[in-house]
């Protein structure tokens, strides 16, 4: 979930929220794992925040969370999307960040560009609009699928 001032504000939420990133980052950390082509292998440590979204494509998350690889004492940043099919958890995306540029969500900014889909909204590939500032994502915006809408309130109501 993301942080915006809500009715729902409690601790009930807040531990829901707590429990849904963990969930996300673990499954995340899974189908990372099991990629043949990752040499090292990683732990979960704990999950940091997420944000989810809803548009045509589904129900998607992004997430920030650390984990440490076998052997190794140092934990690294990850981001991770996760789209939600009726209950079945699938990556789209999983990249840690250590070393790599990285940039957060841009929720309640407007672009001005002139990109646009069939429907008229606009596009920023680069960016994610979903998310607030706290979130990391890869400066390659193209790794993941959703939060390119450029329009806060598209997300957000």
């Amino acid at each position: 979930m993301c942080d915006y001032p809500s009715p729902y504000d409690d601790i009930d939420c807040k531990a829901l929220s707590q429990r849904e990133c963990a969930q996300y980052a673990e499954c995340a950390l899974k189908h990372y794992n099991s990629d043949e082509k990752h040499k090292i292998k990683y732990e979960f440590i704990s999950g940091i925040t997420s944000c989810d979204m809803l548009d045509e494509k589904g129900c998607f998350s992004h997430v920030n969370f650390t984990a440490k690889g076998y052997g190794q004492n140092s934990a690294e940043l990850f981001f991770a999307e996760i789209r939600d099919d009726h209950g079945n958890l699938e990556p789209t995306c999983v990249v840690s960040l250590e070393g790599i540029k990285k940039v957060g969500g841009l929720c309640d900014s407007r672009y001005d560009n002139k990109i646009y889909r069939d429907e008229g909204l606009p596009i920023d590939a680069q960016h994610c609009y979903a998310c607030d500032r706290k979130l990391k994502h890869p400066k390659n915006g193209e790794l993941y699928v959703m939060g390119h809408v450029a329009v806060s309130d598209y997300y957000h109501g």
